[in-house]
């Protein structure tokens, strides 16, 4: 007789995070990263359903109009995204998530949707540190919001084991930056910015080389590029959307390097020669609109515009 095979959500979400590890701690080859990412993202998302599905089971629905209790029991339905599963915990269960976590469980989900569809460039460094990360937040909600005193015997030793396989994955990330700290202190004597990695969250990303590159995952970049896909991952902005929509995407001519890799963020950062400014002390220029450094006693004009002026004069 053959054994029956069932998973509740969240044992197998459980499940699929411990293989997600497995496969990443190997690091034997492309395929085992490839299934790290993948599992540790469908897990991701199977145990924050599990919330949903004890607040009621009609939230784990994509359309909640729609849902009924003969599709739950035959799964022939489609399953809400993690992005609005966030919203459904923050607007429904009223569960306070902070918005670092959320943007890096959204940064983790993208990098699983690119795999699917694109194909990624990342390294076992970065993957590394990006699965500690995720899996240390969603840790943190299992204890928080879905009482791990109370799991059966299997989800119970799930748990006990992520959390050993955990505590490894953090080992490694630790001696990772602790054989760093000569390089960072090195790049910030020679008067170089650093700012979190888009690959790989750790704050080793170095601006102001002649090319953009983090020191932990080995993540190399033109300025331009690198500060895009920082835009894209750290600031949640889509170009084309925004652009498209009537807004200002915030990438701009530097105003001491003239490259098109000045930031704005919660302050202007150049991915190119590496300087940065508060908000309040550059401003845009009356005549062109391009950014310039605001000095006492000086016109509302950029250098560019102000030259043109005292030829014409």
């Amino acid at each position: 007789m053959t054994e029956e095979f069932k998973f509740e959500l969240l044992e197998n979400g459980l499940d699929f995070i411990l293989s997600g590890l497995n496969y990443v701690s190997r690091q034997d080859s492309k395929s085992d990263l490839k299934y790290g990412i993948l599992h540790i993202c469908s897990g991701i998302e199977l145990i924050i359903k599990e919330r949903l599905k004890r607040e009621h089971w009609s939230l784990i629905f994509h359309n909640i109009e729609n849902a009924n209790e003969e599709l739950l029991i035959s799964c022939e339905f489609k399953s809400v995204d993690l992005r609005n599963c966030l919203q459904r915990l923050k607007n429904i269960c009223n569960i306070s998530i902070n918005e670092n976590d959320e943007k890096h469980l959204i940064d983790f989900r993208n990098k699983r949707n690119k795999l699917e569809h694109f194909g990624i460039n990342d390294s076992w460094e970065g993957i590394l540190s990006s699965s500690a990360r995720v899996v240390s937040i969603i840790l943190d909600f299992i204890s928080n919001e879905l009482e791990p005193e109370y799991f059966d015997p299997i989800e119970e030793e799930h748990f006990k084991e992520l959390r050993e396989k955990i505590s490894y994955f953090d080992e490694l990330v630790e001696l990772r930056m602790d054989s760093l700290k000569e390089d960072l202190e090195s790049a910030e004597k020679d008067g170089l910015f650093t700012t979190e990695c888009p690959i790989c969250y750790q704050d080793t990303l170095i601006l102001g080389d002649s090319q953009t590159s983090c020191l932990f995952c080995n993540y190399k970049a033109e300025p331009e590029d690198a500060a895009r896909l920082w835009i894209s991952t750290h600031m949640k902005i889509n170009e084309y959307m925004i652009v498209k929509d009537g807004g200002d995407y915030p990438l701009y001519l530097c105003p001491e390097c003239d490259n098109n890799t000045l930031v704005d963020s919660e302050k202007y950062i150049c991915f190119a020669c590496g300087n940065h400014w508060d908000i309040s002390t550059l401003d845009n220029c009356l005549d062109c609109n391009r950014l310039y450094i605001l000095r006492d006693d000086e016109p509302p004009f950029c250098y560019d515009c102000i030259e043109y002026k005292s030829t014409k004069d």
